[in-house]
């Protein structure tokens, strides 16, 4: 239907002769009208002619003993109310078309004198738009292009007219005729990839990389079979010329086109690469932090990225509820005003980790949530305590590692706040340490929580190394990523009326987690300690900042209190037997003491 540029709705409703839900296409209004015109439908004509499809009419049922009343806008089925009669459902419709904005048919489009060019763009609800003709199916994943667009731009648009055109060519040159003026009225089936530039392991990159090859071939079979191999089979069909690169950076842009002040701070703020990638139409090889983009890419999870553990493959998405029988680790940074309060959740399993949630909010998103009336704690750091403890409540929560800098302790009181418990919370401190004893060990609670000290150097370095070193061992894993998967968390979230903190967002923010991590380089202080940082951008003022790394840090708590666990759980502890000598046996068999292996190695038969 988009072709025909007739935009629709994809609902669903229950069916009564299967347990499997129907999906229909709805038209309305003038969308309807150019569909039945399409079809030429003349008993459906009669009815459109007569119509106005510009007026509201309001949608009156009965249920029950009540009328609900509905209307369409915007091509949508829209409910007002229910109400006791036929009456008042006439007397609220009136009102609601009088507050709504009125709605004027387009009676022209027409480029000003003063203006080069003339945009038309139409934006429907979804991840494609339609402008100046063309239609732009955004995100498409690699097997989509491939298998469904790919089969469309095969099939002429009239198959039957193009084979009477290939045989006139046929017989023309078996009669020397020239077939030059036959060939140009051919219009082949014109195929544009377009998108912002990103990384080489990308497949835009692998397009632009082949198409680059033939081009650059001229035509010359020995370079083309260099490059791709044995393609005989295609050589006939394949013509250099049907193909063209178009690069086009910020620079070369009409002047005017962009705000210049936008670009030069972002020019300022941005990584560089990702500077490359947006306003240069540059492919990166590569990102030149700490973990190295294509690192980070190679742990995701795919169905061709297959990563194996016992044979198994690996295969998760990003989740809004854990799995009861498993167990997770919170890592929390408090920021609260320049970057944002942060939560990463791992789930532990024997012998990897999967990033499945993340979550992020500011001091200006809460209020904006207070004045909406969404949330009821009147302070943010109460109010990140709860959302921990919702959270806790559907993932089965084994440790939480939090920033002791910050908002950290304000928000580790919160947790063990008693004012702040519902019924059936327990309050929660922080871990009992043996050999370091607390005045919070002996109290009564959960004692799950580890406040993290950033400032020790060697903290931050193992934590770091340990971090690239789970995403090279493929330990550290992050979700499976794909368009599809966007649009079915959209159509979840919307059937569950999630207004915020949707699995959408969610599927985002460790999209943004990954950028981060990606950004991250160490640095040499003065004092000679490395440093892990984002690099320095320049803020309003002509101050100096840093990029943000809110959701980085969460991750680094949570994976190194995840790699401390799995290291306590191995630990053999020294035992020594014996006993007086009065009291042993002439024979003993077995061993006399349990220690590090060096030492025993070295020992051994020392005393035979």
């Amino acid at each position: 239907l988009l072709k025909f540029g007739i935009m629709s709705t994809k609902i669903t409703r229950g069916s009564t002769i299967s347990d499997n839900p129907q999906w229909m296409l709805s038209c309305r209004g003038y969308q309807a009208y150019k569909l039945v015109n399409l079809l030429d439908d003349k008993d459906f004509m009669k009815i459109v002619e007569t119509s106005d499809y510009f007026k509201y009419r309001p949608y009156i049922r009965k249920n029950g003993k009540r009328f609900v009343v509905s209307t369409h806008r915007a091509n949508r089925s829209l409910h007002i109310g229910t109400f006791d009669s036929r009456e008042k459902c006439i007397e609220v419709f009136n009102k609601y078309i009088e507050d709504i904005k009125p709605c004027f048919r387009i009676k022209s489009v027409t480029k000003l004198p003063d203006q080069e060019v003339l945009y038309d763009f139409h934006l429907p609800k979804t991840h494609s738009f339609i402008g100046n003709g063309f239609i732009q199916h955004n995100s498409l994943s690699r097997e989509i292009f491939e298998t469904v667009m790919s089969g469309f731009l095969a099939v002429k648009s009239s198959p039957v007219e193009n084979v009477k055109q290939q045989a006139k060519i046929k017989v023309m040159k078996e009669l020397n005729l020239s077939t030059d003026e036959e060939k140009s009225l051919f219009l082949d089936n014109q195929l544009i990839i377009s998108g912002t530039a990103y990384y080489d392991f990308n497949h835009f990159a692998d397009y632009w990389k082949r198409w680059k090859t033939i081009i650059k071939s001229k035509g010359d079979i020995d370079k083309l079979v260099q490059a791709f191999g044995d393609i005989e089979d295609i050589q006939e069909g394949l013509n250099y010329k049907d193909y063209s690169i178009i690069r086009i950076p910020y620079e070369l842009i009409p002047k005017g086109l962009m705000d210049e002040a936008m670009i030069a701070r972002s020019k300022a703020t941005m990584h560089s690469g990702t500077y490359l990638n947006e306003f240069a139409a540059c492919f990166s090889s590569d990102s030149n932090g700490f973990f190295k983009r294509s690192l980070i890419e190679s742990c995701v999870v795919s169905l061709k990225n297959e990563i194996k553990f016992q044979k198994e493959v690996i295969l998760f998405h990003p989740v809004l509820k854990g799995n009861p029988g498993k167990k997770y680790i919170f890592g929390v940074d408090p920021a609260s005003e320049v970057d944002n309060f942060s939560i990463v959740i791992l789930e532990i399993h024997l012998d990897h980790r999967r990033i499945i949630y993340s979550w992020t909010t500011t001091r200006a998103e809460y209020r904006i949530k207070v004045r909406a009336g969404l949330v009821s704690d009147m302070d943010f750091y109460g109010y990140c305590a709860r959302k921990i403890r919702d959270l806790m409540e559907v993932f089965p929560c084994e440790r939480i590692a939090i920033d002791s800098q910050g908002g950290g302790v304000a928000v580790s009181e919160a947790l063990h706040d008693k004012d702040k418990l519902r019924e059936g919370e327990m309050p929660i401190w922080s871990i009992i340490d043996p050999i370091k004893l607390k005045d919070t060990d002996v109290e009564v609670g959960v004692h799950i929580l580890e406040m993290i000290n950033f400032s020790s150097a060697e903290w931050t370095s193992d934590a770091n190394h340990g971090l690239r070193k789970d995403l090279e061992d493929k330990i550290c894993l992050f979700p499976c990523f794909d368009p599809a998967m966007i649009e079915l968390a959209s159509i979840k979230d919307n059937s569950e009326s999630r207004l915020y903190d949707t699995l959408e967002d969610c599927i985002m923010e460790i999209e943004e987690l990954k950028d981060e991590l990606s950004t991250i380089i160490i640095e040499r202080t003065p004092a000679g300690r490395d440093r892990w940082s984002t690099p320095e951008i320049k803020l309003p003022g002509n101050k100096k900042g840093r990029m943000r790394k809110d959701r980085y840090s969460s991750l680094l708590m949570a994976n190194m209190t995840a790699r401390t666990i799995a290291r306590d759980r191995h630990i053999v502890h020294n035992v020594t037997e014996g006993n007086f000598a009065s009291t042993l046996k002439l024979e003993k068999t077995g061993t006399d003491y349990s220690g590090p292996a060096i030492f025993i190695e070295k020992m051994r038969g020392v005393y035979d």
